[in-house]
């Protein structure tokens, strides 16, 4: 079977602590097949926390709702004063 060789693959990857998103990137196979194959594999609650803590998309998620969060109490500021 050829699904079986990503399957040990995923498991092996899982093992080392690595999350759904980056083993998915390195296996060819779905988020939800993955979610089957790796059921009884869960991580630490630790590793998620460093897991969480490192994820640049989510950084940078934060950094961006921050800088809209900045720009639309200066625009309020700017209306405010431009009335005055």
């Amino acid at each position: 079977m050829v699904k079986l060789a990503e399957k040990n693959k995923a498991l092996s990857l899982r093992k080392e602590g690595k999350s759904y998103s980056q083993i998915k990137s390195a296996v060819s196979v779905s988020k939800s097949t993955l979610s089957n194959w790796l059921k009884d594999y869960p991580l630490s609650k630790e590793r998620i926390r460093s897991l969480q803590a490192l994820s640049e998309q989510r950084i940078e998620n934060f950094r961006k709702t921050m800088m809209r969060k900045r720009q639309s109490r200066l625009d309020k500021i700017y209306r405010e004063e431009k009335k005055k």
